[in-house]
């Protein structure tokens, strides 16, 4: 009874808010559509938007931005600008999800004048909305810019660093001094300081490779050390070889990981470190070696210690089944041939060591060569690999809208069943494809979060207000809302 009683209120509750939002866009969406065609100016709009109406005004125009061509950009911002100022208060007065969206919609609709609202943000206590508000200053800032936000960085431990560095990158190349400066400040934390080392890589800065020499030579940090070691492997020459080889001593196994990966880039004659890394205690070095002894020319080697005799082809196979090289599971997620295979290989390597299975995992999973039917097949399996950090990464690459294959992003996030990505969700929708719209609706049905439940119900209010979707299309989407609409009711 009280379920029902619940069902009712929930019902009548978004009756009510289809029908005032239909009763706003049916006065508003006709000029817009002549707006944004170029045949009205803004201003006809204006005294059509109440004061107490100015966020949903907002809200549409921001539904209608992220879908538009981007040469119709600036008109939206012209017709948000005069009501952006009440939005920004809820980036300071709003609950999680809508400063997120505050921050969100500001980056896209507002313009640099809200910049101090941003560098603000970046101390909010949802780390989401500290995040979006580093990628909007990335986007708008100038590289005085990277100052600020490269400390702020220190709070994102959990977000893959790879994509901070992207944020710094994209103030351009004009940015690399202030990231050669932190990069020496040693009162910042090691974090901050292989985020700028990763960005000095990714601009392939000339003068950053001395800093990787100092820091490979005097750092203890295992980050720092493998972003380091990448950085010469990318821009570094044969005089660095025996430093990296010096880092193959190390006791972590990532990082003698990394500095075999880079001595094989860098195409060392000498096969001896390889040789001595196939005994290496981590299996996964030894794999790299191994792939290195290849790639590197040095097939005799291995046809003189016949690796099918050697005991860590024996361990190898114990861990993968018949994938019994690095080099060949790489190759194998390659093909969709593989996906159905991906179930046997995550119960293989799931007896192992969970700190190097995680990074394999993570390393094929965000591999851009990987296929997207072997990728979305790990992505089903990644409930058995909940993991924090791995969330943040899969998040923050569907936040910034970069990474190639969105819908596994998507079914991942849907594994991991954090509420934290709603208003990820929510925000990408407008943009996506129609596999990945059904995907979005799966996931926030199992997501406990008002948010979700009343985008959903919104979504399913105004499902006959797409003329653009088939019979077909529109009864698949109905019945996915349904399902996904009934089990929120019964979280």
């Amino acid at each position: 009874m009280a379920a029902s009683r619940l069902t009712f209120r929930l019902r009548s509750r978004n009756l009510h808010k289809a029908h005032f939002w239909g009763e706003l866009e049916s006065r508003w969406e006709p000029l817009l559509e002549d707006i944004a065609k170029g045949r009205r100016v803004p201003d006809v709009i204006r005294p059509l938007v109440k004061p107490d109406e100015e966020l949903y005004f907002v809200d549409l125009i921001m539904r209608r931005a992220v879908a538009a061509p981007a040469q119709q950009t600036s008109i939206y911002r012209d017709l948000a600008a005069p009501y952006l100022k009440v939005l920004s208060e809820r980036v300071t007065t709003g609950d999680r999800e809508q400063r997120a969206r505050a921050v969100h919609t500001l980056a896209v609709l507002g313009e640099q004048q809200y910049l101090p609202v941003f560098m603000k943000a970046l101390e909010d206590k949802s780390p989401l909305v500290a995040l979006l508000s580093a990628r909007a200053l990335a986007t708008w800032g100038e590289p005085a810019v990277a100052e600020h936000l490269l400390p702020a960085l220190q709070r994102f431990e959990a977000w893959n660093p790879n994509v901070l560095a992207s944020l710094l990158v994209s103030l351009g190349k004009t940015v690399a001094p202030s990231l050669r400066t932190n990069l020496r400040n040693t009162h910042h934390s090691s974090w901050v300081r292989t985020i700028a080392m990763k960005a000095l890589t990714e601009l392939r800065d000339p003068l950053a490779t001395p800093l990787a020499v100092e820091i490979l030579r005097q750092e203890k940090d295992i980050n720092l050390q493998i972003a380091a070691i990448q950085l010469l492997a990318q821009m570094g020459g044969s005089e660095h070889i025996p430093l990296i080889r010096q880092r193959y001593n190390s006791p972590f196994f990532p990082v003698r990981l990394h500095a075999i990966r880079a001595l094989g880039i860098l195409s060392n004659a000498d096969h001896s470190t390889f040789r001595q890394a196939l005994d290496d205690p981590s299996p996964w070095v030894a794999m790299e070696a191994a792939q290195s002894l290849k790639t590197t020319g040095h097939h005799r080697v291995l046809h003189e210690l016949d690796l099918a005799e050697h005991p860590r082809s024996e361990l190898a196979g114990q861990m993968l089944g018949e994938f019994n090289s690095l080099e060949f599971v790489e190759q194998s997620v390659k093909d969709p041939a593989f996906a159905p295979h991906v179930g046997r290989l995550f119960l293989q390597l799931k007896k192992h060591d969970s700190q190097e299975v995680r990074a394999l995992v993570i390393h094929l999973f965000f591999d851009p060569a990987t296929s997207s039917a072997v990728r979305y097949a790990m992505a089903t399996e990644l409930e058995k690999f909940r993991d924090y950090q791995f969330f943040y990464q899969t998040l923050s690459c569907l936040m910034m809208g970069n990474f190639p294959d969105p819908l596994a992003l998507i079914r991942a996030l849907k594994s991991f069943a954090n509420p934290e990505s709603v208003p990820i969700l929510m925000q990408h929708y407008p943009q996506a494809s129609w596999d990945e719209r059904l995907e979005i609706i799966e996931t926030l049905g199992g997501l406990d979060s008002i948010e979700s439940l009343e985008f959903l119900s919104k979504v399913y209010n105004e499902l006959q207000e797409y003329p653009e979707l088939s019979k077909v299309q529109q009864n698949q989407m109905q019945e996915r809302l349904a399902m996904a609409l009934a089990r929120r009711m019964m979280v």
